[in-house]
């Protein structure tokens, strides 16, 4: 039992009611002033009902275990106190540029960026800014100011090319972004464009050295570049980017149509691209998730699997097949792809992005959270970037952080405050007790959308918590997806207990549905809405079911 010492044993009666009242004392207080539903009350020896304790003490003490068991921990660990294992330098590469571009000569200033990229991605050490955010300075010059604010690197790669009567001249310089010292400069005449994949080569171990870091030369997915050499296909490749970043923030079905136009027009001018198909299958991915149309999943596997034939090394393309076998349920398959992306490519900001979102899926949250750090350390800005903020916060939610969780959530809203972000935190808040700031940000989501059916639920969790029984009642008398998990925390928190097991039941069950498992063991351990339900048998069964699964899963996956 909790808090006994080694080898002491509880044989009297009087010595279990108090270890059980130390024990009530520990619990997490629920929102009306009661600990774990009035457990204790319920079991306290009473008059003559004082000499059944005894009798019934086994069965007591059983349900009481099982509830601890299930209880999140005390004192539990801080961000700061688990940190994302870190690198020793870092290093954005911007855009090269061509200072005169010959004819045909379109495609070298990517391909060159790119592969120094991905070939300086194969240091584990070194933290690379992704090639996407680099595209952001194409036609810019950043200050070191800037970079150093907000990207958090020490060093960066500049180059030039330029096309002379016979060859190619590049030209690179390494600086040091605080001290604005150059660290490394030089020229490499290429007599040929073939002479160039030596020299890039040869330029990242150089860069490699200077920074204090080692290349893994097993991770080399040979010479081909995951950008195009045709002008047309990178010009709405690009474009294609804005318009699927534009779909990701706002949701607007014409931006979808504008990307996949301009991604299948990429594809016309070169069809081996590899990276587009990818592309392709995960907007449609994407848009499935919040339409649940299932042509969309069929175009989504159709471009994925494209995708990995093109190109089997391409890390996305490994990554686009595990998300195939996972929405298969096919874990065991799904795994090995997920892998490989990450050996291909360990320092990709969409790669680490995807694993963690593969390994959030399976109820990893700790794995997660790890992946879904080091990839907005990458790419502190991407296109999807509220998804990406509200999957790092969930992690620390449902590992019970749920100050941690807020303040991921609270930073992300300064650049952009979007309405689901400001829901996440009031659940976050409502976790901490803090009900007058969950109601600011329920009001404010609330005035954004200009549509009350979005926070409804939000709405309904915020008087469940503060114990007003009837106006949350009055919000969910037409739930119509009582699996959502404000929903069932809702029903728990009003004492619907068998309509909020029968919620978990349903959530637990329907992956072809959620395409996730939404009541994974952390989700049911961890969150505190959950209390009234723990010594419920029904419950219970769902819980140990889902605590097996989960050190099964950890045991598969977890070391990815």
């Amino acid at each position: 039992m909790p808090g006994q010492r080694p080898g002491q044993a509880l044989e009297k009666a009087e010595e279990v009611c108090a270890e059980l009242g130390r024990i009530e004392d520990e619990l997490p207080t629920l929102t009306d002033g009661s600990k774990h539903n009035n457990l204790w009350k319920a079991i306290r020896p009473k008059g003559k009902f004082g000499r059944g304790l005894a009798i019934g003490l086994p069965v007591v003490i059983a349900a009481i275990i099982i509830a601890i068991a299930m209880r999140p921990p005390r004192g539990p660990v801080s961000q700061a106190q688990r940190p994302v294992p870190g690198w020793k330098n870092s290093l954005i590469v911007l855009p090269f540029k061509h200072l005169n571009v010959g004819a045909g000569q379109e495609y070298l200033w990517p391909t060159v960026t790119d592969r120094i990229i991905r070939n300086l991605g194969k240091a584990r050490e070194l933290k690379v800014i992704s090639y996407q955010t680099a595209l952001q300075y194409l036609d810019s010059e950043p200050a070191a100011a800037d970079l150093m604010k907000k990207l958090d690197v020490a060093n960066v790669l500049r180059g030039t090319i330029t096309s002379e009567k016979e060859g190619l001249d590049i030209r690179v310089e390494l600086r040091n972004l605080k001290s604005e010292s150059v660290l490394f400069s030089r020229a490499y005449p290429a007599k040929t464009e073939k002479d160039i994949y030596g020299i890039l080569d040869e330029i990242t171990r150089t860069v490699a050295g200077v920074l204090g870091v080692t290349l893994d030369e097993r991770r080399d997915s040979g010479n081909k570049s995951r950008v195009s050499t045709d002008p047309g296909a990178q010009r709405y490749y690009r474009y294609g980017l804005h318009f699927q970043d534009e779909y990701f923030q706002k949701e607007q079905a014409s931006d979808f149509a504008s990307a996949v136009s301009s991604y299948q027009k990429a594809i016309e001018f070169d069809p081996g691209f590899a990276l587009v198909y990818w592309r392709l299958g995960i907007i449609f991915e994407v848009r499935y998730n919040r339409d649940k149309q299932a042509k969309d999943l069929d175009e989504m596997f159709r471009y994925l699997k494209e995708a990995y034939d093109r190109d089997p090394n391409l890390a996305e393309a490994n990554l686009g097949m595990g998300w195939v076998y996972f929405n298969r349920e096919d874990h065991d398959r799904a795994f090995p792809f997920f892998r490989r992306a990450y050996e291909l490519d360990v320092n990709n900001a969409e790669v680490n992005y995807h694993i963690g979102s593969f390994l959030r899926s399976l109820g990893l949250y700790e794995q997660a959270r790890i992946h879904y750090t080091r990839a907005l350390a990458l790419d502190p800005y991407p296109g999807d970037y509220t998804a990406w903020q509200q999957v790092l916060a969930d992690c620390y939610s449902q590992l019970g952080q749920a100050k941690d969780a807020a303040d991921v959530l609270s930073k992300a809203m300064e650049g952009n405050p979007d309405y689901h972000l400001r829901l996440d935190l009031a659940v976050c808040l409502l976790k901490l007790g803090d009900y007058a700031e969950a109601e600011k940000e329920i009001a404010e989501a609330r005035r954004q959308t200009e549509d009350p059916a979005k926070t409804r639920r939000h709405e309904a969790l915020l008087y469940a918590a503060q114990g007003r029984k009837e106006p949350s009642l009055e919000l969910m008398k037409n739930e119509d997806n009582k699996a959502n998990q404000v929903a069932v925390s809702v029903f728990a928190l009003l004492g619907l207990k068998d309509k909020a097991i029968e919620g978990i039941r349903l959530g637990e069950k329907d992956f072809q549905r959620y395409r996730w498992y939404p009541y994974s063991y952390l989700v049911l351990k961890n969150n505190p809405f959950f209390d009234s339900l723990r010594l419920e048998p029904g419950f219970q069964v769902i819980f140990e079911k889902e605590k097996g699964l989960y050190e099964e899963r950890l045991r598969k996956f977890g070391g990815l």
